[in-house]
């Protein structure tokens, strides 16, 4: 029985290195969450020119003559993105610059600045 034990405890042990801290990790997320924009209002789209964007959701991205419940991409400020379900994106914060996100039929679902 004693065998056994000697072979398991250095896998304990190198389990035990590998486990997270006890509140090390909350504090970090909780900061770095703080510091970040969630949901763009009118005065946070200001930031990358897309003030006059804040009715955009809900309303379709398209390319050329937008109709009512529309968005011509030509008129989106410079630099922007438009991210759809799946698609990656960065991580890197640039406040200067629009994300939109739209559903697969291209309906804008929400834009921020980053």
């Amino acid at each position: 029985m004693r065998p056994r034990l000697v072979l398991l405890a250095p896998l304990a042990l190198t389990l035990a290195a590998c486990a997270p801290t006890p509140g090390a990790d909350d504090r970090a997320p909780a900061t770095a969450a703080a510091e970040r924009p969630t949901e763009a209002g009118p005065l946070d789209l200001a930031r990358c020119g897309a003030a006059d964007l804040s009715d955009a959701p809900g309303k379709y991205l398209v390319a050329g003559t937008a109709g009512p419940n529309e968005v011509n991409e030509d008129d989106l400020p410079f630099p922007h993105r438009i991210l759809g379900p799946g698609d990656p994106m960065t991580k890197d914060l640039r406040p200067e610059r629009l994300t939109i996100f739209v559903t697969e039929t291209g309906r804008i679902q929400r834009l921020h600045c980053g």
